[in-house]
């Protein structure tokens, strides 16, 4: 396998140079990275594993699949390394491709070990972009990042987020712009997952001589208006989901596995989309089980908006609805909305001000009637760079606690971009949220086998328990390509119910703390 790697790069960057050598070939190299320590305690509110798994690389621990939520300690000190680096190749303005290869958020010491290390380096680009002739309309259609319309004060998408490249997502786009700068029309297609590339074998030791619901499919439309001191982007998407689509595929091969569950680290899409009757089924009797039809219809519409015609005092919202499965068993079922909404105060040279608030229907007391928590498939939204939850917003990775937005409501106090000296700059952000979820759904849930995996303590909060989180970021700018940074958060979650957690989770729970502090370049 590293030979191959190693064949890879070699073509990559003799491609690069046969390019470069090309006068009608132009090759732009931009990129960063990102090294830097973390020292991380409680990430789970307890100094253990949350959902049998490693936290950090979602890997099994111990190479064992499903280890049972709280039998793993946590590794408090840890030194991270990233590599971005994207290749464009233009061949003229109308037409290019991009390759970007990664080394992707390893532990020094484990990928990057000074004994036979394993392979660290894939690809994580690989699109082609395009103008269709004697049009504005651009095409774009390979691997590459993907998100659905968020507004713009909020860290990313929570349907639908590839991270801003350290995931992408297998799609076609189109982008045409009907009225430059006013209205335009965005469409695409992205398969999320697929249970084989061209046959479909049903498994070890058995036949699909039938046709087999085996893709999760999704398409969307997006409409984006823009006139002056106003932007709408009203949006609809709609997935087609087959039982037998390789749902096990970001679960390390079981039907739950050592990372089942949601967020940056330990995505899953299975437990973000369907119930926890479903989620059951498919641990106890396979995804084959998991509903009664072969596959399901998933939808969601959203309307973004990013006022700013009152600047310097500035507003966003977005109001989201989503239902999967809706016409299979009861149970099976899964809907709800998701309301967030902020207000900014550009005037002050010094601070930029923020107050963002959510809200989101949450879990009854029941597992038979299905979910009532909004589907998404990949979600990466964040107030204010908070400390609790995944977002582009933080400077770096495996430094949040993955807590679930669905299911909660809250309020968050940022102050962004404070700077008194040249070339440093801080942010603080305050957030408090409560959730929206049953105690008696988050019991039946723990009593179900799929605690720490579909509900996890202190991340899907219920109605009794309210979470509080700070962080207080630093940057220092040595030179122009190359940034300092300091992150520094803590976490309290109160209300714990030893009925509904266990005893042992809730006598033993504590303060999540974390220190980050490491270099960005970029180029």
């Amino acid at each position: 396998m590293k030979r191959l790697i190693c064949i890879a790069l070699a073509a990559v960057f003799g491609l690069g140079f046969a390019a470069a050598a090309s006068a009608e070939t132009e090759v732009v190299m931009s990129g960063d990275a990102r090294i830097h320590a973390n020292i991380v305690t409680h990430e789970n509110f307890t100094p253990w594993n949350a959902r049998g798994m490693n936290y950090y690389t979602g890997a099994p621990q111990a190479a064992i699949a499903g280890i049972s939520p709280g039998t793993a300690s946590e590794e408090n000190f840890t030194i991270w390394e990233r590599f971005r680096l994207k290749t464009d190749f233009i061949a003229n303005e109308t037409l290019m491709f991009r390759l970007g290869i990664r080394v992707n958020n390893v532990a020094w010491g484990a990928s990057l070990a000074v004994d036979n290390p394993p392979v660290a380096i894939d690809v994580n680009q690989a699109y082609l972009k395009f103008f269709i002739p004697n049009t504005q309309a651009q095409v774009s259609a390979g691997y590459m990042p993907l998100a659905l319309p968020q507004s713009k004060i909020f860290g990313g998408s929570l349907i639908l987020d590839t991270q801003w490249g350290n995931t992408s997502a297998a799609a076609a786009v189109v982008d045409i712009p009907v009225v430059t700068d006013t209205f335009a029309i965005k469409a695409g297609y992205t398969r999320l997952l697929s249970g084989a590339a061209d046959f479909y074998a049903g498994g070890v030791g058995t036949n699909a001589t039938t046709p087999v619901a085996d893709a999760v499919d999704l398409f969307f439309l997006a409409l984006p208006v823009t006139i002056d001191g106003f932007q709408a982007i009203p949006w609809a998407s709609y997935a087609n989901a087959g039982r037998m689509a390789n749902w096990s595929g970001l679960l390390g091969g079981t039907a739950l596995g050592p990372t089942a569950a949601w967020g940056e680290v330990d995505s899953s899409v299975s437990m973000n989309m369907v119930s926890a009757a479903s989620a059951k089924l498919a641990a106890t009797s396979g995804f084959n089980s998991m509903w009664a039809n072969q596959s399901n219809s998933y939808y969601w519409f959203g309307l973004p908006l990013n006022i700013t015609a009152l600047d310097p005092v500035n507003f966003y919202a977005d109001v989201l609805y989503g239902a999967g499965a809706m016409d299979d068993r009861s149970q099976s079922k899964r809907s709800g909305w998701f309301i967030d909404a902020g207000v900014e105060y550009t005037g002050l040279s010094f601070m930029k001000p923020q107050l963002m608030g959510w809200w989101s229907t949450g879990e009854n007391g029941s597992l038979n009637d299905g979910s009532e928590r909004i589907p998404f498939a990949r979600s990466f939204w964040n107030v204010g760079g908070s400390f609790l939850y995944s977002g582009n917003a933080t400077a770096f990775t495996r430094n949040t606690l993955l807590c679930n937005p669905a299911g909660s409501w809250g309020l968050a106090l940022s102050f962004k971009d404070i700077s008194f000296v040249k070339d440093l700059t801080h942010r603080l952000t305050i957030a408090v949220v409560n959730g929206t979820n049953s105690p008696s759904w988050a019991r039946a849930v723990a009593s179900s086998g799929l605690g720490g995996i579909y509900a996890t303590m202190g991340k899907d909060l219920t109605t009794d328990e309210w979470l509080v989180g700070v962080n207080f970021d630093h940057m220092y700018k040595i030179y122009d390509n190359l940034d300092a940074i300091l992150e520094l958060g803590w976490a309290d979650v109160s209300g714990l119910r030893g009925s509904v957690w266990g005893p042992r989770n809730v006598n033993n729970a504590g303060d999540a703390w974390k220190v980050a502090f490491g270099l960005r370049y970029t180029f």
